[in-house]
């Protein structure tokens, strides 16, 4: 410390309210030592961190707690204080401030228990966990490390914050009538309800899959905030029902101009896998030449991992399989890896005159209701889906309402 003076921790008697631009909505007291405390914020929001500031000498520091969660802050505030009484003022800018057994575990444990013990895919575990990090990195507004998240980030606040963000980002690139702000508003709602229930999914209590229990088990205490994370209430419909279905003659048109798109190979296929297959973009992608095999004189795609991990199992059509046939080859179907062939495919389609969202999936979407004409259950397997009332609520919007594999 040099003049051996101790540091002091400005409190609420102190001139912090004159030269701080700390936020009163958010001033948080606590009682220390006989002392009074204040821990602040410097910006107007649920989300940002707690403060407490440290002078010594002639030179203040602010320091920050890492957490937004008061009751949280307190306890690392006492921490820091009693560091500093005991003048180790080089251990206060440690970023550990809690000792080992404290509930509140860093992301990083939870994401290394998870891959460890989630009943689920390891790609599928990778997306839950990706749509974590993007909901902190939203309302944050920068990526951390994930040792360095505190699980009382993750509370109730986070999910309304996270939808404000995204609604804020989707209706700033619409057009500035009401109909496309409206639109914009409905599509953040919905495109953020799915991807806070992916996030959720790593905190799962349901059944036999009591992945808190799981957690506890290997020393990790998740913290109340985080299943307040899990029951808070969502905005906006998970599922989408107005959709801006093209037209007959676009579509025969496709189907038509699609035969002089064969020199992109990788477009080609991929239209005729998400068409004639159903198959999903990332399913598109990781599709082998091996896992289209003939059975029965008909072409299936046995092979590969769908949405909820098991194996994909779907006959194609016969129209889809006689496109597809000349390019038989091995490796990858889509010879070119990343997804600009998917942007490509998009972009031909608007070029259409196809407006709805996910075009990709819409292929899917148009092959499903046709079947779903001819038999219902046929358009629950080819879809994948777990039950017929998932294919009626989501995918029957084509179509007038014989064989499955001769719709298109």
């Amino acid at each position: 410390m040099g003049s051996g003076t101790k540091p002091m921790i400005v409190t609420s008697s102190g001139n912090l309210d004159a030269e701080s631009p700390c936020l009163n909505q958010w001033d948080y007291y606590f009682n220390h030592h006989e002392r009074r405390y204040k821990l602040f914020k410097v910006r107007d929001s649920a989300q940002a961190p707690y403060l407490l500031h440290f002078q010594h000498g002639q030179k203040r520091r602010r320091c920050s707690l890492e957490t937004n969660n008061p009751e949280i802050a307190e306890h690392r505030a006492r921490i820091l204080i009693d560091r500093a009484i005991d003048d180790h003022w080089r251990s206060i800018r440690q970023p550990n401030l809690l000792p080992p057994d404290h509930p509140s575990s860093s992301l990083a444990a939870v994401i290394e228990a998870y891959r460890a013990v989630a009943t689920i895919s390891p790609r599928v575990a990778k997306t839950n966990v990706l749509a974590l990090l993007k909901i902190l990195e939203r309302v944050n507004g920068e990526r951390r490390d994930p040792a360095k998240v505190s699980l009382s980030a993750i509370n109730k606040g986070l999910a309304s914050g996270f939808q404000d963000e995204m609604v804020r980002r989707y209706c700033a690139d619409a057009p500035k009538d009401d109909p496309a702000q409206r639109e914009a508003r409905e599509r953040a709602l919905r495109s953020t309800r799915s991807t806070i229930q992916q996030a959720r999914s790593m905190f799962s209590r349901k059944g036999q899959q009591d992945l808190i229990e799981r957690y506890q088990e290997r020393g990790i205490i998740i913290p109340k905030c985080v299943e307040e994370f899990g029951a808070a209430k969502l905005r906006g419909k998970l599922h989408k029902s107005d959709y801006r279905v093209p037209s007959d003659a676009i579509i025969q048109r496709t189907f038509e101009a699609i035969e002089e798109k064969k020199d992109d190979v990788s477009l080609y296929l991929a239209f005729w896998l998400g068409a004639g297959a159903g198959l999903r973009r990332k399913e598109i992608q990781f599709c082998l030449w091996e896992h289209l095999v003939n059975v029965d004189g008909v072409l299936w795609v046995a092979g590969g991992l769908g949405k909820n991990g098991q194996q994909i199992r779907v006959p194609v059509q016969l129209r889809a399989a006689q496109a597809i046939a000349p390019f038989r080859s091995t490796g990858w179907v889509i010879p070119e890896r990343g997804d600009r062939w998917a942007k490509r495919l998009c972009a031909w389609m608007r070029g259409l005159g196809w407006e709805t969202d996910k075009l990709l999936h819409e292929l899917r979407a148009y092959c499903g209701s046709l079947l779903y004409e001819k038999n219902p259950l046929s358009a629950m397997r080819f879809l994948r889906h777990s039950s017929i009332a998932v294919t009626e609520r989501n995918y029957v919007r084509y179509g007038s309402q014989s064989s499955p594999i001769q719709v298109l």
